[in-house]
């Protein structure tokens, strides 16, 4: 089955909090879900991000394409990111997954 990679701008990131946000790469071509890569409790990688929403040293909030996910720790950062991907490392205590209710 061939799928089709296309931006969806109908969910945008909300104005006030975007940081970074894929609808300022429009012509590049993202994937539809979200892909974690766990390495011990001290890295993240992730693939399929929309946005950062918010950040400091204890706590990194992401937009994916149907949630938010809350990375909860301390030292964290991140310390790569392109435009649909991002590595946060530090000392990860809990991930909280939250969906949009309609």
């Amino acid at each position: 089955m061939k799928r089709e990679m296309s931006v969806n701008n109908s969910k945008k990131c909300p104005k006030k909090k975007k940081l970074f946000c894929k609808e300022n790469f429009a012509n590049i071509p993202f994937i539809d879900s979200a892909h974690f890569e766990i390495n011990s409790n001290k890295e993240v990688i992730i693939d399929g991000c929309n946005c950062i929403l918010e950040y400091d040293e204890n706590f990194i909030k992401i937009k994916m394409e149907k949630m938010d996910v809350l990375f909860w720790g301390r030292d964290m950062e991140i310390k790569c990111m392109t435009t649909d991907s991002l590595v946060i490392k530090g000392v990860i205590a809990s991930i909280e997954f939250t969906t949009e209710v309609k």
